[in-house]
């Protein structure tokens, strides 16, 4: 069988879906010495057409890649063949790129997404090259990094914005296949415009966004995310007046004010994240130590999920300080903690600060934090602490430790003194008795309680 013969069985199979035996037959003619380069080019594009309807989008884009790059070097290959290979690998170039995104290596994915503007700008006139389709992608996965990397809003609005105007809206809303993707541009105009405070204009996205989720079945998760979205753009055209006095007390108030107005939104409903973050931003920029570990504390309790939350958290965390005065700082960065629960980070420090802290109150504080991340790595520390008898990690393994934190922070924040219990596990405010030793209010025990 000569080499035309070869190329030929290996397209038939490659047309009958058998991208198996097609890959075997192209790779076997990839070894022969003798190959015209025409061939040798088809070839290896077409072992890459293979490999991408296998789904190994990384083994295909490196041999289409090889099969465009060796067809700049020669005038012997057809241009729609070529145009067919390119098309390919934008595709493999796309699924890369989502990949990348997702594990945070933005260095590869905007690599790749110069590749595929080159792709796009070399064969956008030919008819085998869906130049709509990728100019498309190539927008929405532009917004993606520009927001999640660059922090770029504006440039990443104007990719997004573009894609829902023609000919590209046209072109994803008349296949089945893409509406949901239009349904995810409209959800992320709608999530720029509330990240940057402009409510009333991300209402009509998130509708959209809506409408578009709710024609398809399977899009449960989706729907919800639109809905409470859709919850924080109408708090924000027109809060409750229990959140605007909040946000007047952060602004304007004095130290104790704002404290009280931090713990009060903590644990409240999502929604009201985009409404609170920039009020609560600004103040723990220009305010003190505490605005800043409460206003964290408070933003990772609503699910802000920023890398700079973790630090901010952990700057106040010295497992070897013996300053009275970092403890109240110190246990609300604990709280902070225990929200993060896709911080990997978070469960690491924590079970440091257990290992080297001195202060009984932080060390079982830690425990609690612990006990609400609930990951794999915590449990087990746990369990191996509660294994020594360390009644804290017992408590933290059934059940949160959240409420003990609230209980403490808030008489930190009113000014009254925080115990413990030696004889059971209470921690949080005890009001002073007019006559009489104090009590606590669990176990009733009196000669029990410790200041923390």
């Amino acid at each position: 069988m000569n080499h035309q013969e070869m190329f030929s069985k290996g397209t038939d199979l490659f047309l009958q879906q058998d991208y198996n035996q097609a890959a075997e037959v192209f790779e076997q003619l990839l070894r022969a010495n003798d190959l015209p380069l025409d061939t040798r080019i088809y070839s290896t594009g077409s072992l890459g057409l293979c490999y991408k309807h296998k789904g190994d989008y990384s083994k295909a884009l490196d041999l289409l890649e090889k099969a465009e790059s060796a067809s700049n070097q020669c005038d012997v290959a057809s241009g729609d063949m070529l145009a067919v290979f390119a098309d390919a690998l934008a595709d493999c170039y796309v699924q890369v790129i989502e990949r990348a995104n997702s594990a945070g290596d933005f260095e590869l994915s905007s690599g790749l997404l110069k590749k595929l503007k080159s792709l796009i700008v070399c064969y956008g006139n030919s008819q085998k090259f869906r130049v709509v389709h990728h100019k498309g992608l190539f927008l929405i996965q532009s917004a993606f990094i520009q927001t999640n990397s660059d922090g770029d809003f504006d440039g990443a609005l104007k990719s997004l914005l573009t894609v829902i105007e023609e000919p590209y809206a046209s072109y994803f809303l008349n296949d089945n296949d893409t509406v949901f993707l239009i349904g995810l541009v409209h959800l992320n105009i709608g999530r720029i415009f509330l990240e940057t405070g402009q409510f009333e204009r991300a209402i009509p996205h998130l509708e959209q966004s809506l409408e578009l989720f709710s024609t398809h079945d399977g899009n449960a998760q989706e729907i919800a995310n639109v809905k409470k979205s859709l919850r924080a753009a109408r708090i924000g055209t027109n809060p409750p007046e229990v959140i605007r006095s909040g946000l007047q007390a952060i602004r304007l108030g004095n130290m104790k004010e704002i404290y009280e107005a931090l713990n009060f939104f903590r644990d409240k409903d999502p929604s009201i994240l985009p409404v609170i973050r920039p009020v609560i931003v600004e103040a723990m920029v220009n305010g003190d130590g505490g605005t800043q570990i409460f206003g964290a504390t408070t933003l990772a309790s609503l699910g802000h999920q920023a890398s700079g939350l973790f630090d901010t958290l952990t700057s106040f965390i010295d497992p070897h300080s013996d300053d009275p005065d970092q403890v109240v700082a110190h246990y609300a960065a604990l709280e902070g903690l225990s929200y993060l629960r896709n911080e990997p980070r978070a469960t690491e420090l924590l079970i440091k600060d257990i290992q080297y802290q001195s202060n009984i109150g932080l060390r079982n504080g830690a425990m609690f934090a612990l006990g609400a991340l609930g990951s794999e790595k915590a449990r087990e520390a746990l369990k191996f602490l509660s294994g020594k008898g360390e009644r804290a990690a017992i408590v933290s393994l059934t059940l949160f430790g959240r409420a003990r934190f609230r209980t403490i922070n808030e008489a930190f924040a009113k000014g009254t003194k925080p115990y413990r219990c030696t004889s059971c596990t209470f921690e949080g405010a005890v009001n002073k008795p007019i006559l009489g030793k104090l009590k606590c209010p669990e176990c009733q025990e009196s000669d029990s309680l410790e200041a923390l």
